[in-house]
């Protein structure tokens, strides 16, 4: 590779990211027909270009919140639903 080439790539960088925003990113990139890497560096770009400033705002806070009481919400309801199924089996068996 000529010197000219070396200097235009960008140097890669490594980052550790949890499995759910990975497994996010790749499903954007995919749906989107973009690879891993387009999709991050289109994302990080987006950020700078709307003035995202590293600090979470009250809107995305209440999104969080929000997501958060909806998943309770689910949980909830999950947890009740096999409680009344085991009380329907403690009545079968006369309990």
């Amino acid at each position: 590779m000529s010197t000219n080439e070396t200097k235009s790539r960008p140097d890669p960088i490594s980052m550790r990211l949890p499995e759910e925003l990975k497994a996010s990113l790749a499903e954007a990139a995919g749906q989107a027909g973009r690879s891993l890497n387009a999709e991050i560096r289109m994302r990080l770009e987006w950020s700078f270009e709307a003035g995202f400033d590293g600090q979470a705002s009250d809107k995305m806070l209440a999104n969080e919140v929000e997501s958060l009481r909806a998943e309770l919400r689910g949980s909830v309801a999950n947890l009740n639903a096999e409680i009344e199924a085991l009380n329907q089996r403690l009545r079968a068996v006369g309990g």
